[in-house]
């Protein structure tokens, strides 16, 4: 079978070696904690995985991160050394690891964490669209009806 040349596949890839490896675990011993989690997985499944000839599904990549007692995160995005690194993403080409750290993390839009620039709208519409209530900055619908909507200030 072919190696996936998707730049967050093989990111995921990398990552699912480094976390199991770190951990001194073998690929059968993932495997069994995975089931044991609920997620059938046979070891050959792991090993195509790591290696690049089979993707992670969005439901392998939350059992992943459930065993490995992990954000989703440290399997999605990659490890760099410093935020100025350019990392490559799917469908986003090269951007700085921190810009991308703070977009996935629900900081701020994606253009904001590369330029430092953004306006209260786009992250109103950041947030609104990408965090549960509690998560958000802005506590209540009527703030932004208030200073996007023509309200009095």
């Amino acid at each position: 079978m072919e190696r996936n040349e998707d730049p967050t596949a093989a990111t995921v890839a990398a990552n699912l070696k480094r976390l199991r490896t770190g951990r001194s675990w073998s690929v059968r011993e993932l495997a069994d904690r995975l089931t044991q989690a609920g997620r059938t997985f046979s070891h050959s499944a792991v090993t195509r995985t790591e290696n690049g000839t089979r993707q992670a599904s969005v439901s392998d990549l939350a059992a992943f991160a459930a065993v490995f007692d992990v954000s989703p995160l440290a399997l999605l995005l990659p490890m760099a050394a410093d935020t100025e690194e350019e990392v490559e993403v799917t469908g986003m080409g090269a951007v700085p690891a921190g810009a991308l750290w703070r977009w996935a993390a629900g900081e701020v839009p994606l253009e904001a964490a590369r330029t430092g620039y953004t306006t209260e709208a786009a992250l109103w519409r950041f947030q609104t669209e990408g965090l549960p209530v509690f998560r958000r900055e802005w506590p209540h619908p009527e703030e932004f009806r208030r200073r996007f909507e023509g309200g009095t200030e």
